[in-house]
């Protein structure tokens, strides 16, 4: 016997869950399916435990800057099992919520892996639902990794389970989860060694602050190996000895393979409803969200775009107020000024174009520039400096891009986000009168371009 429903969801993270609430509310009877706990990648093995994790490890750093402002006797001890019990008990907090958000609206919820049997029709277990539109939104898992002894390298995922904080780690990539998990063990006293394939740190973001962040964590103790991998990790005696590509050895507690995350599409058997995937593995779709099936729909990180939480929600409030909805017209969400953050320590925000975008577009652009050292540093000798850069093009005035590296990045970026989904330019902000003494005045008061980009430089 075949359950019908007006809309089938698979997946309960971001994505998933607020495209069913939606859906429900507009009056479609609607089912969630989820194998694991709901929340997704964000709540249980990403953007909530991460975000915990770095804010208890800036207590250090705060703590030493404490010392330059008269305090005294400010070290102490971090309880690692503490913190990650607490962390833990927040996680499930948040799944119990997210069951009460979905109950609440009622949204059905079957537990099991689910399978296409046909384009309208999948299975989990020996049950069977269809329904006139199917969503997959099951979001994306951490990339493997194939060497000799990869068995004994622990991915992302495994971070938040550790029992102990390690002595020594090894971080396999140096994109945004080995950054974040590096700054993290780092404040904890861990000592850290970064090998990425390619040199320097965070690919794809602006490379003059990616360059004063790795500078500033160089500054701290983390040891980076560009230009390398990992050919070989042999265990001895409960230890871990991670072979470099020219045959140098570190030895660690434990080696993480941060590599970044690949689309979950396993077991769907999407071939059945078929379903086109292209060549990472990612389910193709439209701008609207609509596979090559009539009915069949992806949204969130199994379709390859930016793996970023606010976004899946917002394709999936978008898909089912335009499936349900009856017409009604919403405001569009705004997938050009999309800020993001690194939760190292500092902070990297990035909001729009970089200086390469720009060039590679053939966009001339004024770059507006500043560095230096923040309040809550200037008293310290060894206080280190915040950058702010700010992209514009020089034909229209409008703001391309702006990047920061300093302590509150992605709070000041998502206010500046805002302001240039509103069609702000810099002649805008010009008229803006800043808060003083703040880090964020800053973008409202610089007057001078550093330089000018253009194809030609």
């Amino acid at each position: 016997m075949t359950t019908q429903y007006d809309y089938i969801v698979i997946g309960g993270g971001s994505a998933g869950v607020r495209s069913a609430r939606i859906a429900s509310a507009l009056g479609a009877r609607t089912l969630v399916v989820e194998e694991s706990r709901l929340g997704g990648t964000c709540v249980n093995v990403g953007c909530v435990p991460k975000k915990l994790y770095a804010i208890a490890s800036h207590f250090s750093t705060r703590m030493r800057e404490a010392e330059s402002f008269g305090w005294t006797d400010v070290g102490a001890r971090h309880d690692w099992t503490f913190m990650r019990e607490r962390v833990a008990r927040e996680i499930r907090r948040l799944n119990a919520a997210y069951t009460r958000t979905l109950e609440n609206a009622s949204v059905e919820i079957v537990r099991g892996r689910a399978s296409f049997l046909s384009p309208g029709t999948l299975c989990v277990g020996d049950r069977q639902f269809s329904a006139e539109h199917i969503l997959i939104a099951t979001g994306a898992r951490a990339r493997p990794v194939d060497f000799k002894g990869s068995e004994y390298a622990r991915d992302s995922d495994a971070f938040f389970s550790l029992d102990e904080r390690p002595d020594r780690a090894v971080i396999l990539g140096a994109g945004y989860i080995g950054v974040e998990f590096a700054s993290i063990l780092r404040n904890f006293g861990c000592e850290v060694h970064v090998v990425n394939r390619s040199q320097g740190i965070l690919s794809g973001f602006d490379r003059e602050c990616a360059s004063a962040l790795e500078k500033s964590m160089k500054g701290r103790g983390v040891h980076f190996h560009f230009e390398a991998q990992i050919q070989e990790i042999v265990k001895d005696a409960g230890r871990y000895h991670a072979v470099l590509g020219n045959q140098q050895s570190i030895a660690a507690d434990v080696v993480f393979a941060t590599l970044g995350r690949v689309p979950n599409t396993e077991g769907l058997d999407l071939a059945k409803a078929g379903v086109r995937v292209g060549e990472r593995g990612e389910i193709v779709v439209s701008a609207e969200g609509k596979t090559n099936v009539e009915g069949i729909y992806a949204l969130g990180d199994v379709i390859g775009g930016p793996q970023l939480t606010p976004v899946a929600l917002n394709q999936g409030m978008t898909l089912a107020r335009r499936l349900f909805g009856g017409g009604q017209v919403w405001p569009e969400p705004d997938f050009q000024n999309v800020a993001t953050a690194v939760f190292s320590d500092p902070q990297l925000g990035a909001l729009g174009m970089t200086e390469d975008e720009c060039l590679d577009s053939g966009i001339e652009v004024d770059v507006f520039q500043s560095s230096f050292r923040p309040m809550d540093t200037v008293l310290n000798p060894e206080g280190e400096r915040c950058l702010l850069k700010m992209l514009v093009n020089v034909e229209t005035n409008e703001v391309m891009g702006l990047h920061m590296v300093g302590n509150g990045a992605g709070e000041m970026l998502q206010g500046m986000a805002a302001a240039l989904s509103a069609g702000a330019r810099k002649k805008d902000l010009d008229r803006v009168i800043g808060i003083h003494p703040t880090v964020a005045e800053e973008w409202v008061t610089m007057r001078t371009p550093s330089r000018r980009l253009n194809s030609t430089t």
